[in-house]
């Protein structure tokens, strides 16, 4: 028997159990490196080896290898709406619609661009 391998987690399927760990590790480091993933939920990897015996042989098994991550997921975003009924339609804004739009100067060259208030100018 010493022509043999005896199978561990190193050999078993040819080395697949590693791999395959090797490649939801990635995952999870990845994951945990993001910013926009939440922070303080556990990242988990299942590495699953399930066997089933022959029923004629005992000796014979079958198994499986699964192997798999649970990562946090994206963090929330949240703000705010300002909603009214406007003729009689239900609506909903980013800014508050009861806030009138500051006047800014806008660039006589037309660029688009604002151009900065005598005060500003100042400090």
């Amino acid at each position: 028997m010493s022509d043999y391998t005896t199978v561990s987690l190193d050999t078993i399927a040819g080395g697949e159990a590693v791999r395959r760990f090797d490649a939801e590790l990635e995952k999870v480091i990845a994951n945990c490196l993001d910013p926009a993933m939440e922070l303080k939920k556990a990242r988990d990897i299942h590495l699953v080896v399930r066997f089933w015996p022959s029923e004629k042989d005992r000796t014979m098994v079958a198994y499986e290898i699964l192997c798999y991550s649970k990562l946090a997921r994206e963090a929330s975003s949240s703000s705010t709406v300002h909603m009214s009924l406007e003729g009689g339609r239900a609506e909903a804004y980013e800014q508050n619609i009861k806030q009138p739009a500051l006047p800014f100067p806008v660039d006589p060259k037309g660029k688009g661009k604002k151009v900065k208030l005598a005060q500003q100018e100042q400090s």
